[in-house]
C-alpha cells in the first residue's frame, strides 16, 4: 500500500503539551494501543504499557525509546486485581506519578450466538473488557486521586462506535455487550469520582485501516496490492460502509486521545472516530439531483400563489 500523504501524520498539538503526564496503558504493545502510545510519547508523556504478552511488550518499548520516548513495562492480566495493583506501583515508582489511565486491552473474535460463540467464549470477551476495566480503573484510583493531579487525571476506555452499543453489528454479540457495560460504567466513574478530579472518557475507534486487525479482515497481501481506484488521493483504503468513504488511521485514534488529555472540562463523553459509520450507509430514498429539481419546482409553485381574497 503506497504511503499516506504527511498530513494524515501531522500533529495540531505543540509536542510538550503532555510533557507533565504519566501514561499508563493496557493493550499498549501493539494495534491502535500503540500508535496511542506512541503519540502521547511524542507529545511529551512518559508512557507505562501493560499486556500479558511480555515480548510485544519489551518490542514496543524498544521501539518507544528509538522515539525518545520515556517508557517502561508490566507484564500482567487485567483480569487479575493483583497484576492491575502491580502495574500502578510499577509504574508510579518508575515516573512518580499515574494521571492518565487507558483500558485498551479488549477480546474480540466474530462469533455467532448460541452456534460458534461458546459461553466460555463470551465470558472471556467480558472478563477482559469489562471485569479488566472495571479492575485496572479501581487499582489505580488512589494515584489518581492525588492532589497533584488537578486537571490532568484521566481514565480513558478504547470502545466502539455508537451502532456497537445499539448491536447492529453482525457476529459481534459478545464484544457489544462488553463495550456498552464499558460505557455506562464510565458514566458511572465520571460522575463518582468527579469530586476527586478525575474525569472519565471514551474513543470508539472505527475501521481503522492501518492495524493488524485489518490485515486480520483483509488479508495483508490484499491490503498491500491495493490498486489506485481503492485508495483515496491519500493512500488510504476506501470503505463504502464509510458515509466520509474511507477506512480511519490509528494516529487519528492517538490525536482523539490527546485531545481528551488535554481537555479539562470534557468527561462522561465518548468521542466516536468513525468517519460516521454509526450512522449506516443506506441510500438515499431519492437521488439528490431529482429532489433539488423537485424542490426548486415547489418553491416556484409556493411564490407564485396569491392570497385568497
Amino acid at each position: 500500500m503506497r504511503a499516506m500523504k504527511s498530513w494524515v501524520r501531522s500533529s495540531p498539538f505543540r509536542a510538550d503539551a503532555l510533557t507533565d503526564r504519566v501514561v499508563l496503558a493496557t493493550g499498549g504493545g501493539s494495534g491502535i494501543g500503540f500508535e496511542v502510545c506512541r503519540q502521547l510519547g511524542l507529545h511529551g508523556a512518559k508512557v507505562c504499557i501493560m499486556g500479558r504478552r511480555e515480548n510485544f511488550l519489551k518490542d514496543a518499548c524498544e521501539k518507544f525509546r528509538s522515539q525518545g520516548i520515556a517508557c517502561t513495562h508490566y507484564a500482567g492480566d487485567v483480569r487479575k486485581p493483583q497484576d492491575c495493583a502491580a502495574a500502578v506501583a510499577h509504574c508510579v515508582a518508575e515516573f512518580g506519578a499515574l494521571n492518565v489511565l487507558i483500558n485498551g486491552a479488549a477480546g474480540m473474535f466474530p462469533a455467532t450466538i448460541g452456534e460458534s460463540m461458546t459461553p466460555n467464549g463470551f465470558k472471556t470477551v467480558l472478563d477482559i473488557d469489562v471485569l479488566g476495566t472495571y479492575t485496572m480503573s479501581c487499582a489505580a484510583l488512589g494515584a489518581l486521586k492525588a492532589p497533584e493531579n488537578e486537571g490532568k487525571a484521566l481514565v480513558l476506555n478504547i470502545t466502539v462506535p455508537r451502532h456497537f452499543l445499539e448491536g447492529r453489528n453482525w457476529y459481534t454479540a459478545h464484544m457489544q455487550a462488553a463495550k456498552s457495560a464499558i460505557t455506562t460504567l464510565s458514566h458511572s466513574m465520571a460522575k463518582e469520582w468527579a469530586e476527586y478530579g478525575i474525569r472519565v472518557c471514551n474513543v470508539g475507534p472505527g475501521a481503522i485501516a492501518d492495524t493488524p486487525g485489518a490485515d486480520m479482515k483483509l488479508g495483508k497481501e490484499r491490503r498491500d496490492g491495493m490498486s489506485r481506484q481503492e485508495l483515496n488521493k491519500d493512500g488510504i483504503p476506501k470503505n463504502k460502509r464509510i458515509p466520509l468513504g474511507r477506512g480511519g488511521t490509528s494516529f487519528e485514534i492517538g490525536m482523539a486521545c490527546l485531545y481528551l488529555c488535554t481537555a479539562e472540562y470534557v468527561t462522561a463523553e465518548t468521542i466516536c472516530v468513525d468517519g460516521g459509520w454509526w450512522l449506516g450507509n443506506e441510500p438515499p430514498p431519492v437521488p439528490r439531483a431529482k429532489l433539488n429539481a423537485v424542490s426548486r419546482a415547489n418553491e416556484s409553485k409556493s411564490r407564485a400563489l396569491k392570497a385568497k381574497m
